[in-house]
Parts: C-alpha cells; structure tokens; sequence
C-alpha cells in the first residue's frame, strides 16, 4: 500500500514506527502525546483514521476514544497496545475502534487493516486474530 485516500493520523511515543509507516510510502501526521492529537484533530477537522497507541506519554489512548469521537465521529481507529489484556480489548470495542492490534506490529497485517479501513465504511470491529487468518473482510 503507498497511499491512503484521507488523512491517517498515527498518535504513539515510539518515532520509529512513525518512520516505518512513511518508509512504507504511507502519508502520516504524527502525534506524540494525547494532548497533540486532540489538538490536531480540532485545527484539520479529524482524521480518516487513526492508529491510537494506548501508551502515550500524557494519557492512555483508551481514555480519549469519547472526545476523538465527539471530534469525529466517522474516524476509524486502530489500537495498538504492548501487552495484550483481553479486559482492555473488550473495553476499546465498546468504543466503537475498527481494529485491536497488539505489538509487535505485524506490518502486513497493518497494511490489509489500513486499506481496509480506509476503502470501506464499516461499523463491525475486527480482531487481531481475525486478520491473521486472513477473515478482515467480515
């Protein structure tokens, strides 16, 4: 995948996966903080989609899903986390996100999920484990 149609806003610490999703050809807005996102989100109107790391520097990304859909409620959200906790997972859905994706990355499962996302207005959220048997067009 080299582009997305829409804005992908990817709000996580870690820089480096920033720089694997443009190393990828993926057009991204970073932001590193909760604060940065919200703030971001107010100033272009939203975001096609986003990918929310739940670890953030200034919040859990799990306390924003409300005010990001407050902001927009069309965004797309995938939500990564580092350690996989079945109760936080059972959480974000309830929230409406599209996709739960534990690190590390599975970079083409990433990939699929974007394209996905992105091309195709869905209300039904998508597992990790789902993809990975290749069942995200559900």
């Amino acid at each position: 995948m080299k582009t997305l149609s829409g804005t992908l806003v990817a709000a996580t610490r870690d820089e480096d996966f920033v720089a694997r999703l443009r190393g990828r050809g993926i057009g991204v807005d970073h932001a590193a903080s909760g604060r940065e996102l919200l703030d971001l989100l107010q100033e272009n109107g939203g975001g096609t989609v986003i990918v929310l790391d739940d670890d953030l520097p200034d919040v859990r990304g799990s306390s924003l899903l409300g005010r990001i859909r407050e902001l927009d409620s069309n965004v797309k959200i995938v939500f990564t986390v580092e350690d996989f906790d079945v109760e936080l997972e059972m959480e974000v859905r309830r929230e409406g996100i599209h996709f739960f994706l534990p690190k590390p990355v599975e970079w083409s499962i990433l990939e699929r999920v974007l394209s996905r996302v992105v091309e195709k207005e869905t209300t039904k959220t998508r597992s990790w484990s789902g993809a990975e048997n290749g069942n995200i067009n559900d």
